[in-house]
C-alpha cells in the first residue's frame, strides 16, 4: 500500500478552485488499487463549504462512497470539519445513486395500471 500525505495549507481551503486542485491529487490515487491519500488538516482553521464540496463531494460523485473511504484518510480535522465533509459526501452519494437509478438499465419495467377500486 502506497500512502501519500497532503497537508492542506491554512489559506488554501476556501474556494472551489482550491478544492478542484486538491481533487486532482486524489484522482491519481483512486486509479491505483492500493494508494491511500492521508489529508492532514492540522494547519486549517476553516474549511469552506465550496472547497469541501468541490474536493470531497465531487470525488464521491465520480467514484462512489466506498472508493472514497478506501482511498482517503483524514487526520487532525475538527468535529465541525468532519461533519461538513460528511454532509457533502453523503449529499453527492445520494446524487450519484439517483443518477445511476435513472439510467436505462436500472429503470424497472412498468406494470400495467390496475385500479384497486371495483365499480358495480
Amino acid at each position: 500500500m502506497n500512502t501519500k500525505t497532503v497537508i492542506i495549507p491554512a489559506n488554501a481551503a476556501t474556494t472551489r478552485k482550491d478544492g478542484s486542485e486538491l481533487r486532482r491529487h486524489f484522482a491519481l490515487a483512486f486509479r491505483s488499487l492500493d494508494d491511500v491519500v492521508t489529508v492532514d488538516c492540522s494547519q486549517v482553521t476553516q474549511l469552506g463549504d465550496e472547497f469541501i464540496d468541490e474536493c470531497f463531494g465531487m470525488l464521491t460523485l465520480d467514484y462512489g462512497l466506498a472508493t472514497f473511504y478506501k482511498h482517503v484518510h483524514l487526520v487532525h480535522a475538527t468535529d465541525k470539519h468532519l461533519f461538513t465533509i460528511a454532509y457533502h459526501i453523503n449529499k453527492r452519494e445520494q446524487q450519484r445513486v439517483g443518477r445511476l437509478a435513472m439510467t436505462r438499465n436500472h429503470i424497472p419495467q412498468q406494470r400495467p395500471q390496475t385500479s384497486q377500486y371495483h365499480y358495480a
